[in-house]
């Protein structure tokens, strides 16, 4: 088989998150051709909401190709490193905190879909355990305009409290202005 055979890869995200952004853009539109044929079950993933979740290949190349087309379209600036950091969890909002994208380890995470979370702030995911201190230290990082990791008592749609460790960067326009917030998130066991 070709290494480049992707009608019949078995582990095509692990193939995938192998390519450069230049071998990707090569073979990305045939995998959009590539037809889907009935193949016998290799392995199970096995996972839960509980579960400290694992992001496939896929979906951080998903991820990578989203969060580059919103720079695009709002005009920030982000560095491509940050997308390689560990997260579960993606947010965009924009500089008043109000969520303009998040992604679906977001949904996985916290239950609540992406149409729920757009137009809201992060606060909607806090409640009677997330301390004050938590919250004034993330108040006052978000004031300094530097990069920030916090943790904080979240909770999802059913109410079950986790521990959330988010990491925030500020992102800047063409005149170096904060215009937006870019968090990456996950769940501490």
């Amino acid at each position: 088989m070709a290494k480049d055979d992707v009608q019949n890869m078995m582990a095509l995200d692990v193939y995938l998150s192998s390519l450069s952004d230049e071998d990707y853009a090569k073979i990305k539109d045939s995998l959009r051709a590539a037809p889907v044929a009935a193949v016998p079950l290799q392995s199970w993933d096995v996972t839960s909401q509980s579960y400290a979740g694992i992001i496939t290949a896929a979906a951080k190349i998903a991820d990578r190709a989203k969060v580059q087309e919103l720079s695009k379209k709002h005009a920030f600036d982000i560095e491509p490193e940050l997308l390689q950091l560990p997260y579960q969890a993606l947010v965009l909002t924009d500089a008043t905190l109000k969520i303009l994208w998040v992604n679906h380890g977001f949904t996985s995470m916290t239950g609540y879909s992406a149409n729920f979370a757009i137009g809201k702030k992060p606060i909607f995911l806090q409640g009677a355990n997330t301390s004050h201190a938590s919250r004034a230290y993330v108040r006052q990082q978000l004031n300094s305009g530097q990069p920030f990791k916090a943790e904080i008592i979240n909770y999802r749609k059913n109410q079950e409290e986790y521990l959330c460790e988010v990491s925030v960067y500020p992102l800047t326009g063409k005149n170096g202005q904060i215009t937006h917030y870019f968090a990456l998130e996950k769940e501490i066991a």
